[in-house]
This record gives structure tokens, C-alpha cells and sequence, in this order.
């Protein structure tokens, strides 16, 4: 087994954001995602605390970084989206999203409900200061008219990094999608289906540090997901954390043989066995934690 990343992530903390041009906005650019377009790698993106309309007219903004190290900084407080994307970030490039809020991600969309998604990036991405909440899901119902004819929704995770070579969250919440049931589908006559809630956090093939952090699972219902699962090669650093998995799930679940966690000063709490660590590598650290800031 690869050994953990631990000193290479730790590395990525003092790592500085290259100097570049600063997008305001609104004051030089109305929409995030248009600033984020029009900006070259190593530009920062500065946004105003507020509330950001999808200037489509789709309610609050999905923002998108894809293929270049732009960063997305809030100014002045938390700044609200819909939902939030890093793809195909090149190696050597580093993209810092800070500030940002998402709490009602579009479940329609290709991020499945997910708050954030970060897939198939080389280089850095560091998360700091954010709130992601997964989509909250909804029951099914079976009626005369076939089964989820109720319009049911599955939750989203708070956050999914895929195939990703180096991510860093510091100092975020990050909390699955719940789910609810009405109690109208018996009320019809229907029989209700529940649905799984969300990953606090969903980790495949990728290196990831989380710091001084809140990791949780949906809540809700009788089929519950983990507070951070990992698969396919998965490593992961925790520090100065509270990881937690409702229900009868876990707070961290290592299912697959190449998967290697390491913590320290984590606290891991669960409704079942907090931590399922059925095969790959786990180890502990006894030295306190230290905020780095």
C-alpha cells in the first residue's frame, strides 16, 4: 500500500495563491460564473457578501470552475449559490474557494444534488470557511400510478471529490442532505419508499486533508449514509474534526483495500459502529492538534 500523503498535504497549506488580476463582484462583473469565465489561472475572483441570482433566471447561482486555478473568495461574509463545481484543474494551478455557502443545491442538476463536486483535478484545491449542505431528499411513494409516482428526490452529499490529486477543506461545515416524508402518501392510500440520506463527505480516488472541521451525515429516515465514506483508493487526512453519522450509519466508512485515513484530535461519533474499517489502512495520531492559522 502507498504510504499517506500526510506530509505533502500538509505542505499545501503554506502554499500561496499566484499573484493575479482581481474580478470584482458585482462592481466589474454581475455574475460569479462570468467572472469565473473571463479570468485567467492565477486570478482571484472577489465576490461581495450577498445573495447571487443565476442570471438565467434559474434562482441562486450554480458556479463553475473548470480547467484553470481561479479562485472564488467571499468579501464581508458568506456569499449564497446553488451549487459549486471544480473540474479539470491542471497541475501546478491552485483554486481556493472561501467564504462560500451552499444550501439547497439543485437536485435536477449534474451535480445530483451534491453541495459541491470536485473531480479529475492535478492540481490544488483548498476549501476554506464554507457551509455545503447536500440537497434534502424526499420519500417516495408507490401509488396506482407505479412506484416514485410521488415525485421523490434523492438526498445529495454535502461534498464529492472524485479523482482528485490534492484537496484541502479547512475550517467548513459539510453536511449531507436529510430527508422527509410528508405522511400525504398514506393519506392517499399510497405505500411510502424512503430514501437513503447524504454523505457528509464522498471521497473516490482522490488525497484529501480536512481541517478543524464538521462532517455529518443527512438525517431522517431509516436508510442512513455515513458522516465520510471512502472508496477506490482513497486517502485521507483529519485533524481537529467532529465527524458524525446518523442513524445506524457510521461516521467514517473504509470499505475498499486501497483506502488509507489517518487523524488526529478527531472526534468520531455514530448512531452504529463509528468507525468501519473493513480493509485498507488506518492510523492514529497521538500529538495534539494545532490550528495552523
Amino acid at each position: 500500500m502507498r504510504p499517506l500523503f500526510v506530509v505533502t498535504l500538509l505542505a499545501l497549506l503554506v502554499t500561496p495563491i499566484r499573484a493575479g488580476d482581481v474580478i470584482h463582484v458585482p462592481a466589474d462583473v454581475e455574475s460569479i460564473q462570468n467572472a469565473v469565465d473571463l479570468a485567467a489561472p492565477g486570478d482571484v475572483v472577489l465576490v461581495d457578501a450577498t445573495t447571487y441570482e443565476s442570471p438565467y433566471g434559474w434562482g441562486l447561482e450554480n458556479v463553475q470552475v473548470s480547467g484553470k486555478g481561479v479562485s472564488v473568495i467571499a468579501e464581508g461574509g458568506l456569499v449564497t449559490l446553488r451549487s459549486l463545481r471544480v473540474s479539470g484543474v491542471p497541475a501546478a494551478n491552485t483554486v481556493v474557494l472561501r467564504g462560500l455557502e451552499v444550501d439547497d443545491p439543485a437536485v435536477g442538476s449534474a451535480l445530483a444534488g451534491h453541495a459541491l463536486v470536485i473531480e479529475d483535478s492535478l492540481g490544488t484545491v483548498r476549501v476554506e470557511e464554507c457551509s455545503l449542505r447536500g440537497y434534502p431528499g424526499s420519500w417516495g411513494c408507490i401509488t396506482d400510478l407505479g412506484q416514485d409516482s410521488w415525485g421523490a428526490a434523492a438526498s445529495g452529499d454535502g461534498a464529492v471529490i472524485e479523482d482528485s490529486a490534492s484537496v484541502v477543506l479547512m475550517r467548513c461545515e459539510v453536511v449531507g442532505g436529510g430527508t422527509t416524508f410528508s405522511g400525504l402518501c398514506e393519506a392517499f392510500g399510497g405505500i411510502p419508499v424512503p430514501h437513503a440520506v447524504g454523505n457528509g463527505l464522498s471521497i473516490d480516488a482522490s488525497h484529501v486533508a480536512v481541517y478543524d472541521s464538521v462532517l455529518r451525515s443527512g438525517n431522517g429516515g431509516p436508510l442512513h449514509r455515513d458522516g465520510v465514506s471512502l472508496t477506490g483508493d482513497a486517502q485521507v487526512h483529519l485533524s481537529g474534526c467532529v465527524v458524525v453519522g446518523y442513524g445506524n450509519s457510521h461516521a467514517l466508512a473504509q470499505f475498499e483495500p486501497g483506502c488509507a485515513t489517518s487523524s488526529r484530535d478527531t472526534e468520531f461519533v455514530a448512531g452504529g459502529e463509528p468507525l468501519a474499517i473493513l480493509t485498507g489502512e488506518y492510523v492514529e495520531y497521538p500529538a495534539p492538534h494545532r490550528p495552523f492559522w
